[in-house]
């Protein structure tokens, strides 16, 4: 065996497999498995680069995992308490092992939750004024009302 670099050139993402096309040697492999990451959900795509370990034979391989490159470079957040997933439209879903911090960073994107009863624990803030939901106040008529009351 011998560890080339390749292109996906075909997904089949039901499959969990790839081809991949090796210009060096001037080929496209059979169908190999697409790796599994360890610390996240990667998701694969046509023209990323990749290392493959190429068989005797010279078209099975076995995917090792894709390779930075000048298109596909680790994103700004990675590090080594970092772990998380960046979609193509630029939202990320990142968790930081050493802050306890889960950040969704989604501006362009609605989301939803669909649950029997979503819970928080501590303040929810909102907003670009950062209007705290254990904290605000309304202006009334008579002046400020005072913080909310939590239902007993």
């Amino acid at each position: 065996m011998e560890m080339k670099y390749g292109i996906l050139s075909e997904i089949d993402y039901t499959k969990g497999e790839a081809r991949v096309y090796i210009d060096e040697l001037d080929i496209v492999t059979d169908w190999a498995t697409l790796p599994k990451n360890i610390n996240s959900n990667k998701i694969f795509k046509l023209k990323q680069q990749v290392a493959v370990l190429i068989h005797d034979n010279g078209e099975d391989c076995e995917i090792l995992n894709e390779v930075p490159s000048d298109d596909v470079r680790p994103p700004i957040w990675a590090n080594d308490h970092t772990e998380g997933i960046q979609f193509s439209d630029g939202t990320t879903i990142i968790y930081d092992n050493k802050k306890k911090e889960l950040t969704i960073n989604a501006p362009s994107v609605e989301l939803i939750f669909n649950c029997s009863k979503l819970t928080v624990t501590g303040d929810v803030v909102a907003g670009t004024d950062k209007i705290s939901l254990v904290n605000h106040v309304h202006t009334t008529p008579v002046g400020p009302s005072g913080v909310p009351v939590a239902n007993t």
